[in-house]
């Protein structure tokens, strides 16, 4: 399924299903960073098991202790009981999660990685029972962050390919357009008989 698709954003949220399905977290979500056309990099995200609405008032992730493994691509984190780990709600202004925050105590977070050893993002999946991710689920997780890394590379060199090619038609017909009125010409000239041919 994550080989065939091409389009980013159905691709994120497939990711994201899957993991969260295959599993069994409460929720699931993607967050990943794209750049926009001014250049501004910034984390978008995709959610399973949960609204959007529910994280509507909160900000992107920070790159928290908690999150900093899985953004830096250093390895994955699973916790029976995150509330538990040293590393948990260490950052101001919260003491945990904010006020509103889905009830997050099984995690367990995957980076992705693409070939070229650039990290894209992260799966981060949440249940709010204790100790609820195994080593398989692990193993799951990390098998579609690999998965999704090659696809997400694909869909990249996909996009890259439909701008040049959006690129190239556009000075086609700049070309043709300056051709036809006059102001550029084409030209060869013969080196062995000095013709020069407009």
């Amino acid at each position: 399924m994550l080989a065939a698709e091409i389009d980013l954003e159905p691709l994120v949220q497939s990711v994201t299903d899957a993991a969260t399905e295959l599993t069994g977290a409460g929720f699931g979500a993607f967050f990943y960073n794209v750049t926009d056309d001014s250049g501004e990099a910034y984390l978008l995200y995709t959610l399973s098991g949960a609204s959007r609405e529910t994280f509507a008032e909160f900000p992107n992730p920070r790159n928290t202790a908690v999150f900093a493994p899985t953004f830096s691509g250093e390895g994955i984190v699973r916790s029976g009981d995150i509330r538990k780990d040293p590393r948990y709600g260490r950052n101001a202004p919260n003491k945990g999660p904010p006020l509103g925050h889905l009830p997050v105590v099984s995690y367990l977070a995957v980076p992705v990685v693409v070939p070229g050893g650039e990290v894209i993002g992260g799966i981060f999946l949440g249940h709010p029972e204790p100790d609820r991710f195994t080593e398989q689920h692990e193993a799951i997780a990390a098998g579609i962050a690999k998965q999704a890394a090659v696809a997400f590379e694909k869909a990249r060199l996909y996009e890259a390919s439909r701008k040049a090619e959006a690129e190239l038609r556009r000075r086609e017909e700049q070309l043709r357009l300056a051709t036809e009125a006059g102001e550029i010409g084409l030209w060869d000239f013969d080196l062995v008989t000095g013709d020069l041919f407009w």
